[in-house]
């Protein structure tokens, strides 16, 4: 059963936060699918919960 169907979490500073979602998602259960300069990605690759950059 899926719970959630679509989470977006927005930071000032990707780079110094993706360690500690990384660590999140791993304890959760979810595997990193994607990462770009701008977001990151975890779960399935059409169900990805993602971490993206403010501008």
């Amino acid at each position: 059963m899926q719970l959630l169907d679509h989470v977006s979490i927005s930071v000032r500073n990707l780079a110094s936060c993706v360690d500690f979602y990384n660590a999140v998602m791993q304890a959760l259960g979810c595997e990193k699918v994607y990462q770009t300069a701008t977001s990151l990605g975890y779960g399935e690759p059409r169900n990805a919960y993602g971490v993206t950059r403010t501008v």
